[in-house]
């Protein structure tokens, strides 16, 4: 237990990893902004999460580091600069570049997971021995503040995935198929999302494609094929939450990042899986949602298979 802070200490949250990993962060940010509602919490992030930055609630500074070595060592110079109280790397495995962060941050207090780094640590996290959700697991390293951590399922607001929306979240009626994903094997496949369009628009539904920037050639393509709509290019991530904020009612997804964004927009959704067992401890945390399982295969799993969850999760 840390027992020597201020009631307005200074604390830095170490998450340069995915903008999945951010999101899901927000439930343990939450509960301690409320355990210290006069902190400085600055968060750093990194070159592939760095878009979320104007979504993260309860931040009062950001910190983004650059892939370049002397940006990075800008940033560790400012960083150091702010003489933060305490340090935690949110990271859960062991990241080399997360722990180095920790380690040079210059604060009074580090805290991490236990593991290959255990040394640099004042504080060292036991990781779980079971199972566990990740939002959950992430709460165990707010231990050492007295905070006892989140439940199997989030207990109240206080506990749900957030981001910081310039508008309220609206109840939309379009079904998003979001085509894009972190890596090429999570790509389920054009047929596959044409198919799935066309399915759904001839049941009457509103259906749009959705996709990551770089994506944008081949989204056009499918939402043409399909006779769907297309979300339009918007110059910000920040800018496409809001969009589905306003727009969507559901959205299915073989990416993590958008499903920890649509669960914190409070979306239902519908999850494509190669592997189902393998993303259970990425499941959407606090909304409703079924995970279509590829069986090992992601393109596998039919269209057809998929409208099933999906009214599932239409019907009142």
């Amino acid at each position: 237990m840390i027992s020597t802070l201020s009631p307005s200490p200074s604390i830095l949250l170490i998450r340069p990893d995915r903008i999945g990993d951010a999101i899901i962060t927000t439930p343990t940010i939450q509960l301690l902004r409320q355990r210290f509602p006069d902190a400085t919490i600055g968060l750093l992030l990194g070159a592939k999460n760095a878009a979320v930055a104007e979504l993260m609630p309860e931040i009062n500074r950001t910190h983004l580091l650059p892939v370049s070595a002397a940006g990075a060592l800008k940033v560790m110079g400012q960083i150091r600069g702010e003489v933060y109280d305490v340090a935690i790397n949110l990271v859960a495995n062991d990241s080399a570049s997360a722990t180095a962060i920790a380690a040079a941050s210059g604060a009074k207090w580090k805290i991490g997971f236990a593991g290959e780094s255990s040394n640099i640590y004042d504080v060292a996290i036991p990781r779980p021995t079971g199972p566990m959700h990740i939002v959950r697991e992430t709460s165990l390293l707010l231990a050492p503040f007295g905070i006892p951590p989140i439940g199997p399922q989030p207990s109240g607001d206080h506990e749900r995935l957030r981001v910081r929306l310039k508008t309220e979240s609206n109840a939309g009626t379009m079904v998003v198929l979001n085509i894009s994903g972190s890596e090429p094997s999570k790509y389920w496949g054009t047929e596959q999302f044409v198919g799935l369009g066309r399915l759904l628009g001839v049941l009457g539904m509103q259906v749009a494609v959705a996709c990551k920037p770089s994506d944008g050639a081949l989204a056009e393509h499918i939402a043409n094929k399909a006779e769907v709509q297309l979300i339009p290019s918007t110059p910000s991530f920040a800018q496409f939450a809001e969009y589905l904020a306003d727009q969507a009612g559901m959205i299915v997804t073989p990416d993590t990042s958008i499903v920890h964004l649509s669960a914190a927009l409070g979306k239902r959704t519908v999850v494509l899986a190669a592997d189902a067992n393998s993303i259970a401890a990425w499941q959407p945390w606090g909304v409703p949602f079924r995970v279509v399982d590829g069986k090992g295969d992601l393109a596998a799993i039919t269209p057809q298979s998929v409208l099933k969850p999906i009214f599932e999760l239409l019907m009142p």
